[in-house]
């Protein structure tokens, strides 16, 4: 049976925007190294860019570490990228 792709759900697309900004903001940083330092699987880090399902707590917080950031400074990307969605901008204007 072919596996099913699922479609990004929208309160996860903030998360996988600010991702796809860190991969661009660091050259050579891609889905693979995120798992890797982040001790999540690929598929998970793959699931989160494809904004098809959200992190945990805990894997939220390994997120930020895969991803060179501190928590914090995670969340607070997130909240600006969904302001910016919520006031109709494509969150790149920072």
């Amino acid at each position: 049976m072919p596996e099913r792709k699922s479609k990004p759900r929208p309160r996860n697309v903030a998360l996988a925007k600010v991702i796809e900004q860190r991969l661009a903001e660091k050259p050579g940083m891609t889905q693979a190294s995120i798992a890797a330092h982040s001790n999540l699987s690929y598929e998970s880090v793959n699931k989160y860019v494809r904004g098809q399902v959200a992190p945990s707590y805990v894997n939220f917080m390994e997120l930020a570490r895969g991803l060179g950031l501190k928590p914090k400074e995670l969340m607070a990307r997130l909240e600006d990228e969904q302001r910016a969605d919520a006031a109709g901008g494509d969150g790149d204007a920072q």
